[in-house]
């Protein structure tokens, strides 16, 4: 499962790899990004991964939105 229309570059000298745009799904999408906050995009990438997986074995999502 992939969306590559919401890819984009992470390395830059002046950010260090954090991103700051907020787009996706509230399902599978983590705290900082809903939070505004400054995040990493593999760790929120590994988050989803985590969500993904769990919906897979409990045949059910695990909450509406991140908190």
């Amino acid at each position: 499962m992939a969306d590559f229309g919401l890819a984009t570059k992470t390395a830059s000298a002046n950010s260090k790899g954090y991103q700051t745009e907020c787009c996706g799904t509230d399902l599978y999408m983590a705290p900082e990004i809903q939070e505004g906050r400054k995040y990493k995009g593999w760790q929120v990438d590994l988050f989803a991964l985590g969500v993904i997986l769990f919906n897979m074995y409990a045949c059910e999502s695990a909450f509406d939105k991140a908190t």
